[in-house]
């Protein structure tokens, strides 16, 4: 797998009669923000988080694997904007579980935050 990298060029003017600055629209798709796209947003989370890799080491593995130098801080930019996209699918699965008269179980025991699983989702 190798990264597309897109480089996106605006040219503007001003227009003779009003005098007024102009700048080309940005292509759709295109617009400000991060040079990462979702695949790579993907893969960094779930490596991350799936897999309890470090930033530094996930810095690492984009560059061997893929050939994309991707910093520390880069990383930890990407996943605040994934938690901030996760926000609200969240939030709705949270509260649709806790309005639940019953809630499927593995019954594994597994504790979240100190407690077990039912007791989390019936408070």
């Amino acid at each position: 797998m190798t990264p597309h990298v897109t480089r996106v060029e605006r040219y503007g003017g001003m227009c003779p009669c009003c005098q007024k600055a102009y700048q080309a629209p940005v292509a759709v798709g295109l617009e400000p923000g991060s040079p990462f796209g979702t695949s790579i947003a993907s893969l960094v989370t779930y490596l991350r988080y799936g897999h309890a890799i470090s930033y530094q080491r996930l810095s690492q593995l984009m560059s061997e694997l893929y050939g994309l130098t991707l910093s520390e801080g880069a990383i930890a930019n990407l996943l605040q904007r994934v938690q901030a996209q996760l926000e609200t699918p969240v939030a709705k699965i949270v509260e649709r579980l806790r309005s639940a008269r019953l809630v499927g179980s593995d019954e594994t025991g597994a504790r979240v935050n100190g407690k077990n699983q039912w007791e989390w989702v019936f408070q």
